[in-house]
């Protein structure tokens, strides 16, 4: 280093600012400088008066500017290679240990530049060609609009220096810019690496392309799937034409339409074998959605252990036998679920075929037999047959899976059983002849839609409903809508069978015998009869249906509607006063008189029964034999209740009457730790844990309303502090009430498979089920994706190579 020269305040008219050349090593004097040419030394009068600065001298090739450019000559212009950045980003001037910096006055006090600032903020750069602060890292890659202090002008502003300083290292360009030179000197430093990095970048690029075209087919599939449409059209595999264009192709379009150039790009480019679109791919695609949803499904149940299976046969329109699998659980928010999983062919519809095709798909899903805690079927032989039935062999296999007959079959049965009483069941057929009579053809059902906008203007209602054996709520509907239309159809019977110039001579005999049917008594008391105590049943039917309904509230309803029906029979008299009214209000309404019928000395085919008065006779023919059929039909086919009265023990509202300091377990409750003993967790202190349990919930009923169901105890059982009480909460909401999540989905069934899709194979009607009924559970399009790539071989790159398991 040149000896330095002291300038001081005598000197010239103002004090000198040395600028320094920039002037690089040639090729021979080290290797890896960036050649550079020289500049002359350049004196500039400075506004500022400095004292004891020393000058460095003209600076030497070697010592100064042949290995520490100066990055004060480069404000004005960019260096001409990258080999010269990197020279200014690495090997940059910095002031040796004995430099003096300059100083410069500001408001009548000397300042100047900081040595310890260097060291803090690695960034900065002094340069004595400008005399001022620059940022090294914003000057090779700020873009043009961000250049400022540090980067164009240089920082001379001492009295501010801290504060500017700091600012700069926070602004968001300056960030960016010290990454943009941190990659900038690793590649100049690697330049395999670079290529190799250029090369993944390239890759990745095209994979994430690849990803967008295979996610938007995806989307358009699960859109198919979930909203039940047909994707497939007449001969639509290929490319994407304008002719026959299926449901699934038109959604691609409007895709295309919607913005998605990436799919463009693909359809109209891509190889015909690489399009993704073909019939196998959509199936590829069904397939990866329904397991998606099929596992995301089971690992809540897993999560749950224990289950109940729920399963019903239907045909379906290609005549094959078709098993619904549904299973119930109690999820990780209390919760009651009823999930299906899947449909089953089934070649073999014996108990022990059917059996063996619900083991073989539990444990193709990874669950154990042994955890099956219920099964609900119908009442079918081969499905709760006593010795051969399903519930039997599954009871052999685990003793712990208590079989419930569907509630809700229970109850229609309830129904026709007492139906059966001659009235009631004639009663019964000619509704069913009668809206028959009007929804098989169509100008009978204007003619009644005439009728009945004439009479009832206001009126919803403009059809007859049939009396479905199979939804049930809807029998109940059937009459009340036979209720308010009767004076219509009275009416519209009336004028078809006037007007035999319009009508033809089968529906004028036919409406003259429905007309003649509703006019008799037996057909009026027995419809107000029956529809009346079915109101006592439609509330009851409704609910049982819910998924949410836990067996002991369930069996609970059904004994009280079993005690209503017993308390209509005991007080008879008085009822059925009240139903024959109505039954006369219809026959006015007719022009007709109730009259008992002809009584014969010797009668087999109707009932004979000695009676002073109409209302006597139908009473004891009608009324009483109706409620007795239905009262003992409820109690014999609900007599599995032993159960839900135990698990109603547990009720907090049950168990807070329980009387004070009891030193032994209720029965109800002995019986249900007995049945799952290996179930609980810690079954030796479950009787101070049902006593702090009922000591809970007698002080808490004093201030606030007490859970009063199953489900909502569990809700409120802390699964620390009450462990035993919580598994049997748990294990009773898991217990099945009915099949109507079969019967739900088997109503799928019949609009996804229907004849126009017949041929559908087994795999993709299983995933399409499964989105359609699972419609409202989120897919993972990522994850679809990744899984298509790891299981199918294709064309495309969708993942790199290190996660590809093929």
């Amino acid at each position: 280093m040149p000896k330095r020269k002291t300038l001081k305040d005598s000197d010239a008219t103002g004090i000198q600012k040395l600028e320094y050349f920039f002037s690089s090593a040639s090729a021979a004097e080290g290797a890896g400088d960036a050649p550079c040419k020289s500049k002359k030394l350049k004196e500039q009068p400075s506004s500022s008066k400095s004292q004891d600065v020393q000058d460095p001298g003209p600076p030497s090739r070697h010592s100064l500017h042949g290995k520490s450019p100066d990055l004060g000559h480069f404000v004005e212009k960019a260096p001409a290679s990258e080999d010269e950045m990197l020279l200014l980003l690495t090997k940059h001037w910095t002031p040796p240990k004995d430099f003096t910096f300059p100083v410069t006055e500001m408001y009548n006090k000397k300042r100047k530049f900081q040595r310890h600032w260097l060291d803090t903020y690695s960034w900065l750069v002094y340069s004595p060609a400008v005399d001022g602060a620059l940022c090294k890292h914003c000057m090779m890659f700020a873009t043009g609009g961000d250049k400022g202090k540090f980067v164009r002008t240089p920082f001379r502003n001492w009295n501010k220096a801290v504060d500017e300083i700091k600012e700069h290292s926070s602004l968001a360009y300056h960030q960016d810019a010290m990454a943009k030179s941190e990659k900038f000197v690793y590649n100049m430093r690697n330049p395999e690496a670079t290529i190799k990095c250029k090369l993944n970048e390239e890759a990745a690029k095209q994979i994430s392309t690849n990803r967008q075209i295979l996610a938007s087919v995806f989307k358009c599939v699960i859109f198919c799937g979930k909203q039940n449409l047909a994707l497939r059209g007449h001969r639509d595999d290929g490319i994407l034409e304008e002719k026959n264009r299926s449901m699934f192709n038109a959604l691609l379009n409007f895709r295309i339409d919607a913005g998605d150039e990436v799919l463009k790009e693909h359809l109209a480019s891509c190889d015909e074998r690489a399009s993704y679109i073909s019939k196998t791919t959509q199936n590829r695609m069904i397939e990866i959605v329904g397991e998606q949803i099929r596992e995301n499904i089971l690992k809540e149940v897993k999560s749950a252990r224990y289950f109940a299976v729920l399963a019903d046969e239907v045909t379906d329109t290609s005549n094959w036998e078709q098993m619904s699998l549904v299973l119930r659980f109690v999820d990780s928010q209390q919760d009651i679920r009823e999930e299906f999983l899947a449909f089953v062919p089934c070649e073999e519809v014996s108990g022990e075929g059917l059996t063996n095709k619900i083991v073989e798909k539990l444990e193709e899903w990874g669950l154990d037999v042994a955890d099956i805690r219920g099964q609900a079927y119908d009442g079918a032989a081969n499905m709760a047959g006593k010795f051969k039935g399903v519930k039997s062999r599954i009871l052999e296999l685990n003793d712990k899976a208590l079989f419930f007959h569907c509630a809700s079959h229970c109850l229609s049965l309830c129904v026709v059983k007492a139906c059966q009483v001659p009235y009631v069941k004639n009663m019964m057929g000619t509704m069913k002849q009668l809206a028959l009579f009007f929804s098989n053809s169509p100008k009978r059902q204007r003619k009644l839609e005439q009728v009945i906008g004439d009479a009832m203007p206001d009126s919803r209602k403009e059809k007859l409903v049939d009396l479905c054996r199979t939804r049930w709520v809807e029998k109940i509907q059937a009459f009340e809508t036979f209720a308010l239309l009767f004076k219509p159809v009275i009416d519209c019977l009336g004028q078809i069978t006037e007007d035999k110039a319009t009508w033809d001579s089968k529906a004028v005999i036919e409406a003259s015998g429905l007309l003649s049917s509703m006019s008799c008594g037996s057909f009026l008391t027995a419809f107000i009869v029956t529809q009346e105590c079915l109101q006592y049943l439609k509330p009851l039917t409704v609910k049982l249906q819910k998924v949410a309904q836990d067996v002991s509230s369930a069996y609970k309803e059904v004994a009280d509607i079993t005690q209503c029906i017993k308390d209509l029979r005991d007080n008879v008299d008085k009822a059925f006063h009240v139903w024959f009214q109505k039954a006369r209000t219809m026959a006015e309404t007719l022009g007709v008189t109730i009259e008992k019928p002809r009584v014969a000395g010797r009668q087999t085919l109707r009932d004979n029964q000695p009676a002073d008065t109409p209302e006597v006779y139908y009473r004891i023919t009608v009324a009483v034999p109706f409620l007795d059929h239905l009262c003992t039909e409820l109690q014999s086919r609900f007599q599995n209740s032993q159960l839900a009265g135990d698990g109603l023990q547990l009720v907090p509202s049950c168990i807070a009457q329980l009387p004070k300091g009891f030193t032994s377990l209720p029965d109800g409750i002995k019986g249900l730790a007995s049945l799952w003993e290996a179930d609980l967790p810690a079954i030796g202190g479950i009787q101070a844990e049902i006593h702090r349990w009922a000591v809970k919930w007698c002080t808490a009923a004093e201030s606030c309303p007490v859970p009063t169901t199953l489900v909502e105890a569990l809700k409120h059982c802390d699964s620390e502090y009450f462990p035993n009480i919580h598994k049997m909460l748990q294990l009773l909401c898991t217990l099945p009430i009915t099949t109507a999540e079969c019967e739900r989905t088997n109503s799928s069934l019949r609009i996804l498979k229907n004849f126009m899709r017949s041929t559908m194979v087994e795999d993709r009607l299983n995933g399409l089920a499964l989105m359609c009924i699972h419609w409202g559970m989120t897919i993972d399009i990522e994850a679809a994706v990744d899984t298509f790539a790891q299981k199918f071989k294709t064309h495309m790159t969708f993942l790199p190579k290190h996660l590809l398991k093929m």
